[in-house]
């Protein structure tokens, strides 16, 4: 009798394309908590569905597989979390279903993105699985375990020693390789040993190695690094000419290295807090830096954005020319505006957007 709401449901979820997510997880929520979902994605406590004891005839099945069928859902999350045991093998009924609902859905439903993340779990392969996303939380993993099919990899926590791509055991599909809060890692990247694919890398905060030419892939659109960095990035063939955003915003430590000569795809820059170098590229559309002092007396004939955390300049200082610096700019955010600023010197012509900020705390 316990399943008998999630059968109706399964009955007439089709029907109620405008609010099929509310009452979806509000009932689903009320029975047993195993879903998640939004009109766009849905999660799934894979552990609360292996502790239920399934069989493969149970109606619960068939539950799950109609909710992963709404023709909204672009994005399908299973979530594993402290087992012993891999979900997906055949060592239990429970494993063996759980697979072959993944499995199914896959097969089903090419348009859409399926991840799964693994907490705090024994090591096991998912080799056989032809997954899109992973994420993996405090669970050690060597690449030659995860999916070629990956275009999306995520790496939590203690889960990673090795140097990347070993043996070119990644997945040269891999177009997002998140580290940035996996523990313990700093090796160097040598050339060739990202995938081709590669379109996003965020580096993980003990990543102190010089970029050599050539080791970034010429694919790479975003790169981010963590708190120890600092090497300079100036040198030719450092970063490829495909990148667009540079992120040094987790840069803790005072970076007293130019940005020049960078590559004139690069459109977006996060500073360092403590930027201490001199930064002139031109190309430059969007600006993201800690205090206005960092980036004051250089122009930036195209930038279009600049967000400020703080603005410290004063009556008696020198009010920047911000028409002569900034001719183009359509947005500007300061945070925390420290001391009066004058507003007449803005390109108001060209200005579209204006938060100007003041924390409470300096009153």
């Amino acid at each position: 009798m316990d399943q008998l709401p999630l059968i109706i449901i399964g009955k007439i979820v089709g029907y109620l394309e405008l609010i099929v997510d509310r009452m979806f997880v509000t009932l689903l929520y009320i029975i047993n908590n195993n879903f998640i979902l939004n009109r766009r994605q849905i999660t799934i406590d894979i552990q609360t569905f292996a502790q239920q004891g399934l069989t493969p005839d149970d109606l619960k099945r068939q539950a799950y597989l109609r909710t992963l069928n709404i023709d909204s859902l672009r994005k399908v999350n299973f979530r594993y979390s402290m087992g012993r045991t891999s979900p997906f093998s055949d060592m239990k009924q429970q494993e063996r279903e759980i697979k072959g609902i993944i499995d199914q859905f896959i097969d089903q439903r090419s348009d859409v993105k399926v991840n799964l993340s693994v907490i705090r779990i024994e090591p096991f392969s998912l080799l056989h699985l032809p997954l899109t996303s992973l994420s993996i939380y405090d669970t050690t993993v060597n690449f030659d375990q995860l999916p070629i099919t990956l275009t999306h990899l995520k790496m939590v926590g203690n889960t990673l020693t090795q140097p990347l791509n070993i043996n070119g055991q990644l997945s040269m599909s891999l177009k997002i390789l998140d580290i940035k809060n996996v523990h313990n890692w700093n090796h160097p990247i040598t050339p060739g040993s990202l995938p081709s694919t590669l379109e996003k890398l965020l580096l993980p905060n003990l990543f102190n190695h010089p970029i050599t030419a050539d080791a970034l892939p010429s694919s790479l659109l975003t790169l981010g690094f963590g708190e120890t960095f600092h090497h300079p990035l100036n040198y030719t063939g450092q970063l490829p000419p495909s990148l667009t955003i540079l992120d040094l915003s987790r840069v803790r430590e005072p970076y007293i290295y130019p940005l020049l000569s960078l590559p004139t795809s690069l459109t977006t820059i996060y500073l360092p807090r403590l930027y201490r170098g001199v930064i002139y590229h031109t190309p430059l559309l969007h600006l993201y830096a800690y205090d206005w002092t960092i980036i004051a007396g250089t122009q930036y004939p195209n930038l279009k954005s600049l967000s400020i955390n703080t603005y410290k300049y004063g009556n008696n200082d020198l009010e920047p020319p911000w028409t002569t610096l900034f001719p183009n700019m359509e947005k500007l955010i300061v945070k925390d505006l420290m001391k009066p600023l004058d507003i007449s010197t803005m390109p108001m012509s060209q200005l579209r957007h204006c938060s100007l900020l003041r924390n409470v705390r300096h009153e």
